[in-house]
């Protein structure tokens, strides 16, 4: 892609952000390809990943696909979903 166009999806991103407050993380992350999305989900989620006993001693390619098996939720206190 030449310089222009990247400006445009950048501005287009920053746009949202700036109208929103925030990006849909999941929508942005599905767009990446995936060795670029495995990276990133990666990047974000391995401190998690590593706090818990049992899955801190997995291979990396079973953490890859852990993080991008995780999704954003946000609940409200005392609420869950079903």
């Amino acid at each position: 892609m030449d310089k222009d166009l990247i400006d445009k999806v950048v501005n287009y991103y920053e746009y949202l952000f700036s109208s929103k407050g925030t990006l849909d993380e999941e929508s942005v992350l599905n767009e990446l390809p995936l060795p670029l999305r495995q990276e990133v989900s990666m990047h974000v989620n391995r401190v998690h990943i590593d706090a818990v006993p049992f899955l801190s001693g997995c291979d990396n390619a079973v953490k890859e696909l852990l993080c991008l098996s995780l999704r954003v939720r946000v609940f409200m206190p005392m609420d869950s979903e079903l």
